[in-house]
């Protein structure tokens, strides 16, 4: 039910964007599709096609040329969130370095507005979800550096989640860390072996 629903709401919304052209109901446009992003993300989770995911990040950037950093900045940064969100996934699936640059440049977007000073906790999650990209990345490539690089984040979004008392933010990136010291053990033994 809810795959059917899903394709049914996709229609309605792609239907709508034909009533609200870009540049005549540009806030219209621009929601409509922000929600039907959300769908096709939805959609994709339903049936595992990746053109949906590919397809909601084509609305998110449809989204993004009405919803500025300058005229909108918590909507925009709302939006580069769920664009790395989206974009992570794309590129973990795809295997692709470059949609990995794109996926975390999304990221730091979002905390250019939500920034460590007034939003340390949002700040922090960002940079987790940045970890997570890069120790998917190591584990993909092998690469140890990835894992340097994941720790980093993981270590700055540890300290906030610390000071702040958040303690399944905390737990969560500890796991994430001693899953690293794994993950660099076993390449170091690989190395030997080689």
């Amino acid at each position: 039910d809810k795959y059917i629903n899903c394709k049914f709401a996709t229609d309605f919304y792609n239907l709508a964007l034909k009533y609200f052209p870009r540049y005549t109901y540009p806030y219209d446009f621009g929601h409509t599709a922000y929600q039907l992003s959300k769908l096709y993300f939805d959609y994709w989770r339903y049936s595992a096609d990746i053109q949906f995911l590919r397809n909601a990040v084509f609305q998110l950037r449809e989204a993004q040329k009405v919803f500025t950093q300058i005229t909108f900045p918590y909507f925009w940064a709302t939006i580069q969130k769920d664009l790395g969100q989206y974009l992570s996934m794309i590129a973990i699936f795809s295997r692709n370095k470059e949609i990995v640059t794109i996926a975390i440049d999304a990221y730091k977007n979002y905390q250019k507005v939500y920034n460590p000073n007034v939003y340390p906790i949002e700040w922090a999650e960002v940079q987790e979800n940045i970890g997570n990209i890069l120790f998917e990345c190591g584990k993909i490539y092998n690469d140890e550096e990835y894992f340097d690089d994941a720790m980093e984040y993981y270590v700055e979004s540890l300290d906030v989640y610390e000071k702040h008392n958040i303690a399944k933010g905390k737990k969560r990136v500890e796991v994430c860390l001693a899953k690293i010291d794994e993950n660099i053990f076993r390449i170091a033994n690989m190395n030997l072996l080689y």
